[in-house]
């Protein structure tokens, strides 16, 4: 029987640094504001400051809102890893965030276009569906996928809205989804080994597959800039999937959205092409 794996605050300044955006949820915040921009960089069109706000802070309310109800259904003695005990622990203060930033997001409304409104509108009906449907979390690539293309089609909102060809969407798009479904399979097999330890890491399907299709993309010509990206973040989680147990789960979830934010960053730190 494998040992068991604790989940405690790193005492490195390093490691503080790196759960601190993660169990507040901001990394899925920072992820949406630079995958949109990606997008709107393929696309080439610009997307309003208001836009870039209300992904910001929409997303951060949802992921601090999940946090409060998923603690909400558990005792504290199930509470697996830092984020969720520190959502127990917060809970008054991840609120008043989420309220906070909502109102931000409904300050945003009359400066987004209407077609992204629109637009806007039909993503978040799928993900109130997509919340009455998963009444209890099973981890599995199915499911990650379909957050994947939710968070997806989030970060491409405002870039669609403001696009006249949609078809150069669609590849970046896919490749982009399975990305996302790979981290969030990442995250969720982290916390898997917190509650059952004996479990162990399993291979990651969606990380093989996101690595060859953006390939594929890259060998076609088709979307060199958002596919590039998708290449270098799937390499990063493929590595971290190789890291095996050398790495806490609270560490390699933090780390699966670090994959995530460093190559867009770096994308978007260089001049349009």
């Amino acid at each position: 029987m494998a040992p068991a794996l604790k989940s405690g605050v790193p005492g490195t300044f390093f490691g503080r640094l790196l759960l601190g955006p993660h169990i507040l949820g901001l990394d899925a915040a920072i992820v949406a504001v630079l995958w949109q921009e990606i997008a709107a960089r393929e696309l080439l069109v610009s997307i309003t400051p208001a836009a870039r706000v209300a992904i910001f802070s929409l997303v951060w309310a949802i992921y601090l809102l999940d946090r409060v109800w998923d603690v909400g259904r558990m005792s504290a003695a199930a509470l697996p890893s830092l984020r969720h005990r520190a959502a127990r622990r917060w809970c008054p203060l991840f609120l008043l965030l989420a309220v906070a930033n909502l109102g931000c997001v409904a300050g945003c409304i009359p400066a987004v276009p209407r077609t992204t409104l629109g637009i806007a509108v039909v993503v978040a009906i799928m993900c109130g569906l997509y919340f009455l449907w998963q009444r209890k979390p099973r981890h599995s690539p199915a499911r990650s996928g379909v957050i994947g293309v939710l968070f997806a089609l989030g970060t491409l909102t405002a870039p669609l809205g403001a696009a006249t060809v949609l078809w150069r969407a669609l590849p970046p798009a896919v490749v982009t989804s399975l990305l996302f479904a790979a981290n969030v399979l990442e995250c969720t097999r982290a916390e898997d080994r917190l509650r059952l330890p004996e479990t162990g890491r399993k291979f990651n399907p969606l990380v093989l597959a996101t690595v060859a299709m953006a390939l594929g993309l890259l060998l076609a010509g088709v979307g060199p800039q958002s596919t590039m990206v998708c290449l270098a973040s799937g390499i990063l989680l493929g590595a971290l999937g190789l890291a095996g147990d050398r790495l806490s789960p609270d560490i390699a979830a933090a780390l699966a959205d670090a994959a995530l934010i460093l190559p867009a960053a770096v994308f978007l730190l260089q001049p349009p092409v």
